[in-house]
């Protein structure tokens, strides 16, 4: 089997994974490398420098998996989340996540610093973060809400989160935030964009699974709404900071 066909196997069965089609000439293969932008960043978040102390968190996470209940292990994470809105410190963070998260992001739209702000100045959209901690590791913000907001009805431009806090309830966290903000500011109508791709199958079924009702299919997109009438609840293996 030549080196060309495994990597035409590799692209098939994981999409996510990059495959670099390298040349004939073996003497080429480092400029290849180099030529490639997929490892670099803009700039480099406080999430970024952490990444050591993520794999040994993650590690203890899996041990205290190990034959518990998950209701009885998501509560024994002690997991705390923090809502913020945009601010200059979070900004880099935000548009690095919607650069590189693909399996919890439900319409997969990419924004570059400057979008973010221009959004955020305009006056016609929230831009929220989601910062998430637990016993073993503060994992900074892991997810990002990019809502436009009008007087009778919110309109979510994108919801994702990272895969490494996704399964753990803090999605339904962040959803429930959404909504309870949009109550509070007398909106009663919030409606949610799905844009299936074949990254993001884990993200399909969230807005019904939380109770918004499909309202139109289109061939790349669909259109969720929910009613706004109470107070939606967080889980209770949550808690809720600030």
């Amino acid at each position: 089997m030549t080196i060309k066909t495994n990597r035409e196997r590799v692209k098939k069965a994981l999409p996510e994974v990059l495959v670099v089609d390298l040349p004939e000439d073996p003497a080429l293969y480092a400029r290849t490398l180099m030529e490639i932008d997929d490892f670099s960043t803009l700039q480099l978040t406080e999430e970024d420098r952490k990444r050591g102390e993520a794999y040994t968190a993650q590690r203890h996470r899996a041990d205290l998996r190990k034959g518990a209940d998950l209701s009885d292990y998501l509560e024994s994470l002690k997991t705390v989340v923090k809502i913020g809105v945009a601010n200059p410190a979070t900004i880099g963070r935000i548009a690095q996540l919607t650069q590189k998260t693909n399996q919890f992001n439900m319409t997969t739209k990419r924004y570059l610093e400057a979008d973010i702000v221009r959004k955020a100045e305009s006056g016609h959209f929230l831009i929220l973060s989601l910062g998430l901690k637990d016993k073993f590791e503060d994992m900074g913000i892991i997810g990002v809400a990019i809502v436009e907001t009008a007087a009778d009805a919110w309109r979510i431009d994108n919801f994702l989160m990272s895969c490494r806090a996704i399964g753990r309830k803090a999605e339904e966290a962040f959803l429930a935030g959404i909504l309870n903000k949009a109550l509070r500011g007398n909106v009663r109508k919030v409606m949610g964009e799905f844009t299936p791709t074949a990254k993001n199958a884990p993200a399909r079924d969230f807005y019904k699974n939380n109770g918004f009702r499909l309202i139109r299919r289109e061939e790349t997109l669909e259109v969720w709404g929910y009613d706004v009438l109470a107070e939606v609840p967080f889980p209770s293996c949550i808690t809720i900071e600030g």
